[in-house]
């Protein structure tokens, strides 16, 4: 088990879930969670280290061999995983440390979650502030920055039992949310989960869903995902008006015939420019291009 030291510092309650989660992983990878788990009661057994066998055969030799070299590999491990508690917390906690009944990683673990780990109530005041936040269309940020945020949310709020994304109602609140900036993409998922309420649509299958939508937009225009973030939130300033699939000269999300939400109370339909319309979107690149350039204003101004 490698001893290096984690990307996150152990300093307060706020680095806590991040940085326990990376000593677990660290433990499970060498195999050996069940015996620094804080939550156990009391210290768990280890491999203590085998005695020469009094006999000199062969199968008492292979077999002493054996469970000297798991005693080694074990020892191992968990110096490794003590040296890289201490590597990974902050200066000023080290004393806290030294309140630990010993240096073994379950005792390290158990003293550090006592001081610094935050209530489970407080955790769940927290997510629901931040679920408050996501909650907030997406305007001149970076889409892909906050479906990662929604994410690590759903992640969170699993493991914290959060009833306010329990069943469908994470999705539902993903999905109204984006539907400010998408509704295109979302109309189609909220019927389904108004037609089969008990299929539970996944916030992850949502935002992975969602992300290749996003890149195959940008693709669509020609750009690479993080060009395609910065005029996505930077709209059509300084640029020209352009000829519209419809024959007028106006943007893809002022066209009516293109965009539902750009129609007048008296706007009337011309069966001309509609053929023109449908004739264009018939042609893939044509469509991408006119959603992308739709959500992109959408995602400036959310309705």
């Amino acid at each position: 088990m490698s001893s290096s030291k984690t990307v996150v510092v152990l300093k307060g309650s706020q680095q806590w879930e991040d940085w326990y989660s990376i000593i677990k992983g660290r433990a499970q990878k060498a195999d050996i969670w069940e015996l620094v788990d804080p939550a156990k009661p009391t210290l768990p057994t280890t491999e203590t280290k085998p005695t020469i066998p009094s006999t000199q055969s062969r199968e008492a030799l292979d077999l002493y061999r054996i469970k000297l070299k798991e005693y080694k590999e074990q020892r191992r491990s968990l110096n490794d995983l003590s040296d890289l508690i201490e590597d990974s917390i902050a200066s000023h906690l080290l004393p806290v440390l030294r309140g630990a009944e010993s240096s073994s990683p379950y005792h390290y673990l158990k003293v550090l979650k006592q001081h610094i780990a935050p209530s489970d109530f407080l955790t769940r005041q927290t997510l629901v502030l931040q679920l408050d936040e996501l909650r907030k269309p997406p305007n001149r940020q970076n889409i892909l920055k906050w479906l990662s945020e929604w994410e690590n949310l759903a992640r969170r709020a699993k493991v914290h039992e959060l009833p306010h994304v329990d069943g469908n109602d994470g999705a539902i609140a993903f999905l109204t949310t984006l539907s400010h900036v998408d509704s295109e993409f979302t109309v189609g998922l909220m019927t389904e989960i108004q037609r089969n309420p008990t299929k539970v649509l996944e916030i992850t299958y949502l935002t992975e869903h969602y992300r290749q939508r996003y890149r195959t937009l940008a693709l669509a225009e020609g750009k690479s995902v993080s060009a395609f973030a910065a005029t996505f939130r930077g709209g059509e300033q300084g640029k020209t008006t352009p000829k519209c699939q419809c024959g007028a000269t106006h943007w893809y999300h002022e066209c009516p015939y293109l965009n539902k939400d750009a129609r007048s109370s008296g706007w009337v339909l011309s069966k001309e420019a509609q053929a023109k319309v449908a004739k264009a979107l018939k042609n893939p690149r044509i469509k991408a291009t006119v959603d992308a350039a739709i959500l992109r204003h959408k995602s400036i101004n959310p309705t």
